[in-house]
C-alpha cells in the first residue's frame, strides 16, 4: 500500500487506522450493496453482542434473489478439492496402466 513507518508495529497500526477510516464502499468497489450492509452491520456489533444471523443471511439471499442465483454449495474449495480428487485418480490409473509393445 506504500505505506512507510519506523517499525512494523507503527505501521500495522497505521494500515489499520487507514481500513478502519475508509468506507466499505472505497474498499470493496463494484461489491454488491449488501455486502457493504453486512460490513456495516458487523463493524456496528459490540464484542459480546451476539449477531442477528437471520438478518446476516438474509444480506447473502438478497444478492442472490437479485440475481436469479440459487444456493448450490458448490464453494471453490469444494470443486478445486474435487477437482484435485479425480486429476490423483487419473494419474494413478495412468500409472498402473501397462505399457503396450511397439
Amino acid at each position: 500500500m506504500g505505506v512507510k513507518a519506523k517499525t512494523r508495529k507503527e505501521k500495522e497500526e497505521l494500515l489499520l487506522s487507514l481500513k478502519r477510516d475508509t468506507p466499505f464502499e472505497e474498499l470493496f468497489p463494484g461489491c454488491p450493496n449488501e455486502f457493504i450492509e453486512y460490513m456495516k452491520y458487523v463493524r456496528s456489533l459490540e464484542f459480546e453482542q451476539k449477531p442477528d444471523y437471520n438478518l446476516c443471511r438474509r444480506f447473502f439471499q438478497q444478492v442472490l434473489d437479485k440475481n436469479g442465483w440459487t444456493l448450490d454449495y458448490e464453494y471453490d474449495w469444494v470443486i478445486k478439492k474435487r477437482e484435485a480428487s479425480a486429476k490423483a485418480q487419473q494419474d494413478e490409473e495412468h500409472k498402473q496402466k501397462p505399457v503396450e509393445d511397439q
